[in-house]
């Protein structure tokens, strides 16, 4: 009975919190990366939770789309997307280079203002990356639009 109660007021609590934040869809911007090198510029891939569905790959960018990672200073680069990407509720951004992959997920309810910025002890998969790929003062910026 205990146990019963325990789960109910979780569950409970669960939809309180849910209900004050309420979904809303963002658009992904720019992804930027700081404290990181050229060659370590990786493939840009967004998934939706739910469906699992690929909502952008910049691995389906042809060579001339303006979408490419700019160098903004010594240490900060930036990929803008084409067009702003649709993100609402659970979503991932995972990214590819040659030391290996890292990933984050995110839900949109959760987020407050245009900005999220992780550090690469937020990024899951980062320490499984090959020793020339790993950077503890990596930071991963996402910017968004709202609708």
């Amino acid at each position: 009975g205990n146990l019963a109660a325990e789960a109910r007021r979780l569950t409970l609590s669960g939809a309180a919190g849910a209900a004050r934040y309420p979904p809303k869809e963002l658009f992904l911007r720019s992804v930027r990366l700081h404290h990181t090198a050229p060659h370590l510029y990786p493939m840009i891939f967004v998934k939706d939770h739910y469906s699992e569905r690929l909502l952008f790959s910049s691995k389906m960018l042809s060579k001339d789309t303006g979408s490419k990672w700019k160098q903004l200073d010594a240490h900060c680069a930036e990929f803008v997307m084409p067009v702003p990407v649709r993100v609402e509720e659970d979503f991932k951004v995972l990214m590819k280079d040659k030391a290996g992959e890292y990933y984050l997920w995110l839900n949109t309810r959760f987020i407050e203002g245009q900005q999220v910025v992780l550090e690469a002890r937020d990024l899951d998969r980062y320490k499984y990356r090959h020793k020339s790929g790993l950077n503890w003062n990596l930071l991963v910026e996402l910017n968004f639009a709202t609708a």
